[in-house]
């Protein structure tokens, strides 16, 4: 029986043979596309993410069905909307089952049937964000998927819940970052505006949404630098900030009983929000006027430390990203 793995973007089927093979998907239309071992990997054929949907195609190595081997990437379709299910299964790092390249394919296949009013829809795009800056290989497809797909979500509003917040603002940040860390500005400028701006109203709704939408704050204002628009920049920035103040506020009230859960949530809003007042300061001449009621002028020197916004993604940390290096070149250049 053959056996089947998730390596990067693509699905990878061992045959226990010594011999060239070839796999087929059937597509729901009965259009057959086949793919078949080369002579060098005679044991195996790679198949990518994009070209199979696991909930409608069937798969075939020569003339035996397979598809079996890919159940154990289905989520059961009538629990798409249970929130304690796709949590489990998707949403909660410590309780679903798959490993990053896994995690990547599963999120991917449902992005092809959830439908954007469903709040793991957006989840699944945080998730494919995340994931897809750790993989080893990097195709424009995925980023052109995932844009798309936002896209969809954001012409698609659904009702405003607190569910739906910390999706959106998650979604639309983590799409942004990894937009951003490939150096494509012009999408992650659409992103990141269209999103502050609608959320900058609701990211209260939810105690998990201040994080995601401090960065988000904060890139917008990296946006505006890289405009050279400083003053709407320090805008910006200040907004990140005084969004990381909320944050830790809220979390630390004695009525939130998910505090302890959440201490890693204060520990990154006070890193980011640090970062984002020293920013303010610097795209606004090096002070910031009396009337905002912070500190008042940004110490000479003062360094940008851009990793703190890789705490979720240290694989990034320290690595030269041409937009995150522009940014802080210039921020430094101004004090």
């Amino acid at each position: 029986m053959p056996t089947l793995s998730i390596v990067s973007d693509c699905i990878v089927i061992h045959a226990n043979q010594k011999e060239n093979f070839k796999a087929s998907i059937i597509k729901k239309d009965q259009s057959n596309h086949s793919y078949d071992s080369s002579n060098d990997e005679v044991s195996k054929v790679s198949i990518l993410i994009s070209d199979i949907d696991i909930y409608n195609d069937d798969l075939y190595v020569n003339d035996q069905d397979v598809s079996g081997l890919l159940s154990r990437y289905k989520l059961d379709t009538s629990k798409l909307d249970d929130e304690f299910y796709m949590t489990k299964n998707l949403a909660n790092a410590a309780t679903r089952p798959y490993n990053n390249n896994e995690l990547f394919f599963v999120a991917y296949q449902l992005l092809n049937i959830l439908e954007p009013n469903n709040h793991f829809y957006a989840s699944c795009i945080s998730v494919c964000s995340y994931k897809y800056v750790e993989l080893s290989v990097h195709n424009s497809f995925v980023r052109d998927f995932l844009v798309n797909k936002w896209y969809v979500l954001d012409n698609k509003r659904g009702k405003i819940t607190p569910n739906y917040i910390r999706w959106y603002i998650s979604s639309s940040m983590s799409l942004s970052l990894m937009l951003l860390a490939s150096d494509d500005t012009d999408n992650a400028a659409h992103v990141v505006g269209v999103a502050a701006e609608k959320s900058s109203s609701y990211y209260g709704y939810n105690h998990l949404s201040y994080w995601n939408y401090c960065q988000l704050a904060f890139l917008y204002g990296a946006l505006k630098v890289y405009k050279e628009d400083y003053n709407s920049a320090s805008v910006w920035f200040m907004n990140s900030f005084n969004a990381s103040r909320a944050g830790i506020a809220d979390i630390y009230n004695p009525r939130n009983d998910w505090l302890l859960g959440q201490l890693s949530d204060c520990e990154a809003l006070l890193k980011v929000g640090s970062l984002s007042l020293v920013c303010a300061m610097k795209a606004n001449n090096g002070a910031l006027p009396l009337e905002s009621r912070s500190t008042q002028q940004v110490p000479k020197n003062k360094k940008i430390d851009i990793n703190v916004l890789f705490l979720r993604l240290p694989v990034l940390k320290n690595k030269s990203l041409p937009f995150f290096d522009l940014i802080k070149s210039r921020l430094e250049g101004l004090t």
